[in-house]
């Protein structure tokens, strides 16, 4: 049977099929096994299939509709709307240059330009932006000095690893002259006493936020409250680590005096948590050395003096010894934690070899230094390499009797040398026939694939 919608053709006939007039209507046209075009021109007929024809190609077109709005519509116009970071700076800076006066513009070009010459900073390009830092138009003026110290401190205590260059620079600054070295010196100092007396308010800050936490009973503001009071203690921590070891960078300077350095550990020291003790091994890590001589060397210069011609300030004596027996007791106390303990072992430790470190402190170098540390690096490379022990004609070490070392083990170029089997070998080989011993026990065939 044919499909539906299908007009069977017949093989031969002398007939076609039209569609002009429904079935009724036959059209003429013979049909040999070939295709053949209805009468109509309408489709093709193949043997018992018939293909309609194709698609029309044109579309009608698309309808458009047009809406005219009645009346114009409004849109509303925020008093201050958004605008793009770039435009919102520039009319922001618009406004406020009309608000300010010029002395205060002023001071804001110097503050940008001492921060990009304190972003540039390397031991390598030092000299250079040194000059150009002292080149600032500062003219003594309290207002200009304060907001490039202002900068200057607050990039110390951000990267502690470059507070020994930013300590150069206020040396350099001061040396200047002797009047910006009064202005700039002083209110340094009061920067640095602000900063380290401030740990104590924020000590007070920690702990009222400590005690709001645990008094929250909603677990999602609890979460976020624990989230805040982590953030507040290590920033705590970070400006209180670094305050200190710009305070130690100056002093190396001569910049302070040892008797302000007495005072500071003094000050660790009588409240001696976790926070002071840390920033204690840090400062002492820093002036340990020149702090101790500075005050054996004093002490033992007026020693024998008149109390009429003693300075003003004398050490007590053996100052520093009491510091580090102080230092030696705490280290044993097991309510402080394991690493402001070993911190505490490792200065105590540090001191008894004589402010020796065991190893060198990294902090950022010149090209040159780097290229020297490659160099002596490679040199050590090669030496341990020529003080390995020399090795037999037959492979073995030349030594007589005792148990090889791995080094022994090695060739002269770091080869691995093979090493005979004894009967202290881990695993035996047991022994099998002629026949089972031709066989691998252990491994992959050699000779094609597994058959079953």
């Amino acid at each position: 049977m044919p499909a539906k919608g299908v007009i069977p053709v017949q093989r031969g006939s002398s007939r076609g099929l039209g569609f002009g007039g429904g079935l009724g209507g036959l059209g003429g046209g013979g049909f040999n096994g070939n295709m053949m075009r209805t009468q109509q021109g309408k489709g093709w007929a193949l043997g018992p299939m018939f293909i309609p024809p194709p698609p029309p190609t044109s579309r009608p077109p698309p309808k458009v509709m047009e809406l005219a709005p009645k009346q114009e519509v409004k849109l509303h116009e925020a008093e201050k709307p958004w605008k793009p970071g770039r435009r919102r700076g520039a009319a922001v800076a618009v406004e406020s240059n009309e608000e300010k006066s010029e002395e205060e513009i002023f001071v804001e070009a110097i503050v940008k330009e001492a921060r990009s010459i304190l972003n540039k900073l390397t031991p390598e390009n030092f000299d250079r932006l040194k000059l150009k830092f002292m080149e600032l138009k500062l003219e003594n003026k309290e207002n200009r000095v304060a907001a490039v110290i202002n900068v200057l401190f607050e990039k110390a205590i951000d990267e502690p690893a470059f507070s020994a260059s930013y300590a150069k620079m206020v040396h350099a600054m001061c040396a200047a002259s002797d009047v910006t070295s009064k202005i700039f010196r002083k209110q340094l100092l009061d920067k640095c006493q602000r900063e380290f007396q401030k740990s104590n308010l924020e000590e007070d800050k920690i702990r009222d936020a400590t005690k709001a936490w645990e008094d929250e009973e909603d677990k999602e503001k609890k979460q976020q409250m624990k989230l805040d009071l982590d953030d507040l203690k290590f920033k705590s921590r970070r400006r209180s680590l670094g305050n200190v070891r710009f305070i130690g960078e100056l002093y190396k300077l001569q910049m302070l005096s040892a008797k302000i350095m007495v005072e500071c550990v003094k000050m660790l020291l009588a409240t001696p948590d976790e926070d002071n003790l840390e920033c204690l091994c840090k400062l002492l890590a820093t002036v340990g050395q020149r702090l101790d001589e500075s005050l054996a060397e004093t002490e033992a210069r007026f020693k024998n003096v008149s109390l009429d011609q003693r300075p003003k300030f004398l050490p007590e004596e053996k100052c520093m010894d009491k510091f580090f027996d102080k230092l030696d007791k705490l280290s044993g106390e097991k309510k402080i934690s394991s690493r402001i303990r070993f911190a505490i072992m490792d200065i105590v430790e540090l001191r008894q070899c004589k402010w020796k470190p065991r190893r060198d402190t990294a902090g950022p170098k010149t090209i040159e230094e780097v290229h020297r540390d490659a160099y002596l690096q490679e040199m050590e490379e090669k030496r341990q390499i020529n003080s390995l022990p020399p090795t037999s004609p037959e492979g073995g070490p030349s030594q007589r009797g005792g148990r090889q070392s791995p080094i022994s083990m090695q060739g002269k170029k770091g080869e691995w040398m093979k090493i005979s089997s004894t009967k202290s070998t881990r695993f035996q080989v047991n022994k099998k026939t002629d026949q089972q011993s031709k066989a691998p026990i252990l491994g992959p065939p050699t000779g094609g694939p597994i058959r079953s």
